[in-house]
């Protein structure tokens, strides 16, 4: 049986991972993590 805060954490995940290949995938995009900065574009 799955509790409420597990459901919750695998939609989280999920929308999560969505945005993460939607960002990838887009035809331009900018990612900025500390230490870290990727732009990809045309």
């Amino acid at each position: 049986m799955i509790t409420t805060s597990t459901a919750l954490s695998i939609v989280i995940i999920s929308a999560g991972i969505a945005a993460i290949f939607k960002i990838l995938f887009s035809s331009t995009g900018r990612l900025t993590i500390p230490g870290l900065n990727a732009s990809w574009g045309n």
